[in-house]
């Protein structure tokens, strides 16, 4: 009897394993959706960023600015387009700051690499202030290199 349990499921794995594929598929599927929402929930507020310590002082300087109240850290710094570009954004741009953290130069991380993304987000809050305007032709940060940190 025991025997006949054993191969019950087996069999019944056997007669039906197309679909015991698609559901793997979808619960490893869900498992990855579950995972990046909470990994995105976890991430997204400025203290998290700040749990390094080499982003004390632009932590400090980003709390003193008026960008505080309205903005953190993923607004301006990472890719705002969509969900998907968002994640891959905050993942790669984290992946390194862990790798330079732990085994490079940790000031490296505060480099600006990102200025298109940088860009697109100073405009995607600030468009109706300079559209129209000659200046459109420059970065923002360029004249506004240390808005909102304060270097």
């Amino acid at each position: 009897m025991l025997k006949q349990l054993i191969r019950a499921p087996s069999s019944l794995i056997m007669k039906h394993k197309g679909l015991v594929v698609l559901i793997g598929i979808g619960l490893a599927v869900i498992m990855i959706i579950v995972g990046s929402l909470g990994v995105n929930a976890y991430t997204k507020e400025a203290e998290f960023c700040a749990s390094c310590h080499v982003m004390d002082t632009v932590y400090r300087e980003w709390q003193h600015s008026a960008h505080r109240e309205f903005t953190n850290c993923n607004d301006c710094h990472t890719d705002q387009k969509n969900y998907v570009a968002k994640t891959w954004s905050k993942a790669t741009s984290g992946t390194g700051h862990l790798y330079h953290n732990t085994f490079g130069d940790p000031n490296v991380m505060l480099e600006l690499k990102n200025t298109e993304t940088v860009q697109e987000n100073c405009l995607r809050c600030h468009a109706n202030l300079v559209e129209s305007n000659f200046l459109m032709d420059d970065d923002c940060f360029r004249c506004h290199r240390t808005t909102p940190h304060g270097m």
